[in-house]
């Protein structure tokens, strides 16, 4: 079995017997997944340029990959399709990225991790200006990821794709099948909900 030929009932049986001490179905589970847990990871790491200072994508994978595997096992995790499998895994990384940005504030990389200016680098995600700017505007960064996990499924999913991966309204409506019209509805739905969420100081989206 293929990563890009996984179906929800292939992850479940994996899952089951991975639940059952199964070291064969582990090994399987994670010749399927990682390469794609790695791609997420890379993706979600050049977002935040102050934790790249300091750790490489094999060290995040790596540390999310364990905690998902340890989440399968203890049962605290049964995703109940593959799409949610893999939103709970960017959801990990997510959470891994934020704790390594509070881990790294304030700490400054000697000159031989200088970013280049010369070159080009990924658009800069407002949590590096967190890092820069003091624990306040951390915090209130933090508090805005940590609100996104608090929207429905379908809302987050689209917040994650365009907030975190910069998808267009067509790309995430050909993935979900539906308009783009409907992906507007739920950014706009989603944006309403963390502007509640955060008090009304929803930061520019």
């Amino acid at each position: 079995m293929s990563e890009s030929s996984l179906q929800t009932a292939e992850l479940h049986l994996l899952v089951n017997r991975i639940k059952l001490g199964d070291g064969p179905a582990r090994n399987e589970f994670v010749r399927c997944v990682a390469s794609r847990i790695e791609r997420l990871a890379h993706n979600m790491l050049r977002q935040f340029s102050n934790v790249r200072r300091w750790e490489e994508t094999g060290d995040v994978f790596q540390q999310v990959l364990m905690n998902v595997l340890k989440s399968i096992e203890s049962g605290a995790n049964e995703p109940k399709s593959v799409r949610e499998f893999y939103a709970y895994v960017a959801t990990c990384i997510r959470n891994t990225l934020l704790d390594l940005a509070r881990h790294y504030r304030g700490v400054r990389a000697p000159e031989l991790h200088a970013v280049n200016e010369t070159q080009s680098s990924p658009k800069q995600n407002p949590i590096d200006n967190a890092t820069a700017t003091g624990d306040e505007t951390l915090q209130r960064w933090c508090a805005f990821h940590e609100a996104v996990e608090r929207l429905p499924l379908m809302e987050r999913e689209v917040v994650g794709l365009k907030f975190y991966h910069g998808w267009t309204n067509q790309a995430i409506g050909e993935v979900f099948g539906v308009s783009e019209k409907m992906v507007r509805k739920h950014w706009q739905s989603a944006c309403m909900k963390l502007n509640d969420l955060l008090g009304g100081e929803l930061p520019v989206l």
